[in-house]
């Protein structure tokens, strides 16, 4: 099978209509969203997305009226810098009904807020883990 564009947002729009999340936002639905669309991206062998998770503190969730205090979206890093697929992003972001397909760095403030902190654990994970 060829491998399409992973950074293209229309791939995975169609992808998303695949998942149990078809026709509805998700609310906190990430993890079930993320392991729907990483049994799907199989079918493309190797894609290098892989699961993280950003927590943010009470203070924060309170500051930018969160309901929620964890999120749990696909990344991939590639020479231009972290994709981010969040395939329930508009449970954060109600612009985002179908999700946020794009860089970490153009993500609306809200949603970077999960990235960043998504992010930042998944490179002290794979530090910890160099020899």
């Amino acid at each position: 099978m060829i491998k399409p564009d992973f950074t293209n947002p229309k791939f995975w729009k169609e992808l998303r209509k695949r998942t149990s999340l078809d026709g509805r936002i998700g609310e906190e639905e990430c993890y079930y969203w993320c392991y729907d669309a990483l049994k799907l991206l199989s079918e493309y062998g190797a894609h290098g997305f892989k699961i993280i998770d950003g927590t943010l503190p009470r203070e924060t969730v309170r500051k930018y009226s969160l309901f929620m205090d964890d999120h749990r979206v696909l990344a991939r890093e590639y020479p231009s810098g972290i994709f981010i697929a969040d395939g329930t992003a508009g449970q954060v972001n109600k612009r985002y009904p179908e999700g946020y397909y794009g860089y970490s760095i153009n993500a609306p403030r809200k949603l970077k807020l999960f990235y960043d902190d998504a992010i930042r654990r998944w490179k002290e994970e794979k530090f910890k883990k160099q020899p």
